[in-house]
């Protein structure tokens, strides 16, 4: 028998098994998808009941006519899937149920419309009656008994379905296991026996054929029989013999054609290395017409073979390459050179730009003329791109260095802020406390004036100095309500005196003076420094505008306009850099702005700057806005020298600068008080040793050796009630954690005679 025969019968037996085994498949599966059907129906007729349920407890509770118009559009609902129920299920106990659910359903209906006649009457009435009081509580426990007979009917047929559905999904799973265990073992059998006979034919048959594949062509496989292998078996044979003869003619075109396919081989490795997809690869003449472009050239041009084929390569040079493209191209034409390298753009399809790096190379005629050229283009587009942002990117690094740069010299300046900031205040306070000792006891007028005007001038320098402070380590260091009215009044009499009526200055202030809470010396000296600036930019002349706005949200605004030169937007850009400044060579430091910036940042406020170049320029300051504060009540007046609950003190002055501790000695010596000094931690300890003990000491925080801080706690653990009257230039100091303890005051340096015999009367002497 044929094998073909064999699988056909084979294949019909799994055929009529699958066959018996359909009807049953199919008739679980209708069972079972009907039975999933009355489960959705009856999950409906529960959530239906729910909604019933709900509105009668809604209807119990407010008694209002939408619910009972809501609770007959549910008995609609109901009936409807109570009649699609009974169409549906056709087994005894499931159309038992539905009749039970019916039922009760009709009669709690009619239990509700006697509860709605009730309530009806209950609102005729006009107030509650017991008789119908008592009726409806009756009414509404038997709708509610009816109801639990309502859920207990849809629990038992949902139950019911439920059973239905898992009972036919079991039989369904357990029909489709048979079928695939009746295939399976149909068709194993079935491929069984394909097998045995397949290898029991095929054996004999590979055997010859790798005799006659080894070169033996007078090999036959001699098989008989009438199914395939046999005649598979016959046609081998008469292929070999026919192989056979044919080999002895093939002997004879071999050498023919070896001479054919080393020249095919030769053109077939020109076109292997034509078609490489690496460069773009062309044959032009010299005509400049293209006369064979490979795939990637097309490629990175983005035209055809055909539309190259009519365009020459100079239309698709760019102009600003095409003069030193013909310059070579025509020096190869004489004879001059043979090939050229170049960098040169094309006008790709859609008018892009591409870069990329040409080879050119001549192919010569016997004759010398030029017969074609071959030309190599490679794509660089993504290099120029790649050498154009390693170029940005140095750009940035050096940029970087320079804010590096910047920040470093910041760094160097806060180091060099606080050595000058020391010095400088020592050199104020011996000022400072000279011409208030002589403002008060100088007779003349005129002495007394000038001795104001110094105490005035070394005030001025102290905000510079706290201004600078700030600027190296930004802190807040004297907080307090500020007029910033009266703040700007001073500014701007300050500059209409400085100015000789070559600026002039116009105010434009709200109606309500705006109070701001900080630092009044820093915000003046910010403020005439922005000043300044715009003074600078009115070289001719022009007017100066300060102007305050109360903003929303408890801000007020303050700009200072000017109709200058303007800044161009670069330099706009890093005006707020510390150290950039446009003018020459020691004229400007490039610290203004940036200081500026600094302290109103400080007080929580914002800088906004805008400019036009050869306009004006605007510079806005936002502040966080405060109450009118309650007037203060007036200082008591310092103590005078010589008088007082201070007076008759035994102090110990510790300062390192001569002149501070000469001065203020002086000064305190006048005011009735018996000094001993020190210059330095160590001296001081050691006096205290051997001198005994003051009434207080005055101890300078920056100090060689010992500060302030360090003294101070070497005192307190061997004297610990002894007073100490802190004295520095720190801006922040009041706030430091470590000077917060009892008999412990501290004394802002530089300082006058007022403010030390103020903290003097603030100290309690041992």
């Amino acid at each position: 028998m044929r094998i073909a025969t064999r699988l056909t019968l084979i294949s019909g037996c799994i055929a009529l098994t699958l066959i018996g085994l359909l009807p049953a498949l199919a008739w679980s599966f209708l069972a079972f998808r009907e039975a999933k059907a009355g489960y959705l129906l009856t999950h409906r007729i529960k959530d239906t009941f729910l909604e019933r349920t709900s509105l009668r407890d809604q209807y119990s509770l407010f008694r209002e006519e939408r619910m009972q118009a809501m609770w007959e559009a549910n008995r609609t609902a109901f009936d409807q899937l109570l009649a699609e129920a009974e169409a549906r299920f056709h087994r005894p106990e499931e159309r038992e149920q539905v009749r039970r659910l019916r039922q009760h359903l009709e009669t709690g209906d009619a239990l509700f419309r006697r509860i709605v006649g009730n309530t009806a009457k209950l609102k005729a009435a006009g107030g509650a009656l017991p008789v119908y009081e008592d009726l409806d509580k009756r009414l509404s426990s038997q709708l509610l008994l009816k109801s639990a007979a309502i859920q207990e009917a849809v629990t038992a047929l949902d139950d019911s379905n439920e059973r239905w559905v898992e009972q036919t999904y079991r039989r369904l799973g357990i029909l489709v296991g048979v079928t695939a265990v009746a295939l399976a073992l149909v068709t194993i059998l079935a491929l069984t026996q394909i097998a045995r006979l397949i290898n029991r034919r095929l054996a004999p048959l590979h055997a010859g054929v790798k005799q006659i594949a080894g070169g033996n062509l007078g090999f036959r496989l001699g098989l008989d029989g009438a199914d395939e292998f046999s005649d598979l078996s016959r046609a081998i044979d008469a292929m070999a013999g026919r192989l056979e003869s044919v080999a002895g003619r093939l002997g004879a075109e071999i050498a023919q054609r070896v001479a054919l396919e080393a020249r095919r081989e030769s053109d077939a490795r020109f076109r292997a290395w034509f078609d490489l997809p690496i460069f773009g690869i062309s044959i032009s003449s010299p005509a400049k017409l293209w006369l064979e472009v490979n795939d990637h050239l097309c490629a990175m041009l983005g035209y055809g073979r055909e539309e190259l084929a009519g365009m020459t390569w100079a239309e698709l040079t760019h102009p600003e390459d095409l003069a030193e493209d013909l310059r070579q191209f025509e020096r190869v034409l004489a004879g001059e050179i043979d090939g050229y390298s170049m960098e040169k753009r094309f006008l790709c399809r859609g008018g892009d730009i591409l870069e990329t790096e040409m080879a050119v190379r001549c192919v010569r005629k016997p004759g010398g003329g030029v017969a074609y050229f071959v030309k190599l283009v490679q794509d660089i587009t993504e290099r120029k791109r790649a050498q154009a942002e390693l170029r940005q990117a140095e750009a940035e690094r050096q940029a970087l260095a320079e804010r590096l740069g910047q920040v470093q010299r910041l760094e160097a300046l806060g180091v060099l802020v606080a050595g000058v900031a020391h010095n400088l205040n020592n050199a104020l306070t011996a000022a400072m406390t000279t011409a208030s000792v002589h403002e008060r006891t100088c007779a003349e007028p005129g002495d007394r004036e000038a001795f104001g005007i110094i105490g005035t001038a070394c005030r001025r320098g102290r905000d510079v100095v706290k201004s600078l402070t700030q600027f190296a380590r930004p802190t807040l260091a004297h907080s307090a309500p500020v007029d910033l009215h009266a703040l700007l009044g001073e500014v701007t009499t300050l500059l209409e005196s400085t100015t000789g009526g070559r600026i002039r200055t116009v105010t434009a202030f709200a109606a309500e003076a705006p109070w701001i809470h900080g630092d009044a010396g820093s915000l003046s000296h910010a403020v005439m420094n922005l000043c300044l600036n715009s003074l600078d930019a009115m070289p001719a002349g022009g007017t100066l505008t300060l102007r305050t706005v109360l903003a929303a949200g408890d801000r007020v605004e303050l700009s200072i306009e000017d109709d200058g030169e303007g800044m161009t937007p670069e330099v706009l850009a890093r005006v707020r850099e510390p150290f950039f400044t446009t003018k020459e060579v020691g004229k400007g430091t490039g610290l203004g702005v940036s200081m500026a910036h600094g302290v109103v940042k400080v007080h929580g406020g914002t800088m906004e700057i805008a400019s036009t170049p050869g306009r004006c320029t605007t510079v806005k300051l936002g502040f966080p806005r405060i109450p009118v504060p309650s007037p203060a009540q007036p200082a008591p007046e310092p103590p005078a020298p010589g008088r007082g609950a201070a007076a008759g003190l035994e102090v110990l002055l510790v300062d390192d600068d001569d002149d501070v501790r000469f001065l203020v000695a002086r000064m305190l010596k006048r005011a009735g008080h018996q000094l001993r000094t020190a210059a330095g931690g160590e001296q001081a300890l050691a006096g205290l040793a051997a001198e005994g003990l003051p009434d207080l000491v005055i101890l300078d925080q920056n100090m060689p050796g010992m500060d302030g801080i360090q003294t101070m706690e070497r005192i307190r653990v061997l004297y610990p009630d002894l007073p100490i009257l802190i004295s520095s230039g720190q801006p922040d100091i009041e706030d430091w954690d470590c000077f917060r303890r009892p008999n412990v005051a501290v004394l802002p340096k530089p300082f006058e005679v007022s403010e030390i015999m103020a903290s003097l009367g603030r100290i309690r002497p041992r």
